[in-house]
């Protein structure tokens, strides 16, 4: 099997059900999902495991629709360590929050894998892995003054990957 990375929006929530159904049906798994909505339109990166020919069935079922599918493989190059630290920050919405926590992490040396962020009205969360080769006390460092300035709670954690 394969790798490919697919990213899938459209106007209408009730067509991701329809996706995984088809990927599934095609004899593709999903391996990691990020997807989020907005009013009733979506938007979504998948990890996929798979054949060609069954991810290629799934972007044919919805060709012509209201849903745009684009993939592309991934190689073995193309994957890095997977994230070893999670930070999450939450608190009153800043709309520099994101910018501020990546340029931290990676003045670090440490290679951002993953950001989830939300809003929900006046408040927002940001969970974000990375994967940090050396020590990581200077992220820690860096999280605690970070989250001070801006007024939000942190939290940090090391990760054990998987495999």
């Amino acid at each position: 099997m394969k790798r490919y990375a697919l990213v899938a929006f459209g106007p209408e929530r009730g067509v991701i059900r329809e996706i995984f159904a088809s990927l599934s049906e095609n004899g593709c798994a999903v391996d990691s999902c990020l997807l989020t909505s907005f009013g009733k339109g979506f938007a979504a990166t998948i990890l996929v495991l798979g054949r060609r020919t069954g991810l290629s069935k799934t972007m044919k079922e919805f060709k012509g629709s209201s849903v745009m599918i684009k993939s592309g493989q991934i190689t073995e190059a193309d994957t890095g360590a997977p994230g070893n630290i999670q930070i999450t920050l939450y608190g009153a919405g800043r709309p520099d929050t994101l910018r501020l926590l990546s340029e931290m992490v990676s003045s670090e040396g440490a290679e951002i894998t993953e950001i989830e962020s939300k809003s929900l009205g006046a408040m927002s969360v940001v969970a974000l892995q990375a994967w940090c080769p050396g020590n990581t006390a200077s992220i820690r460092a860096g999280l605690k003054k970070l989250s001070r300035r801006l007024g939000l709670k942190a939290s940090f954690e090391k990760l054990t990957p998987l495999g």
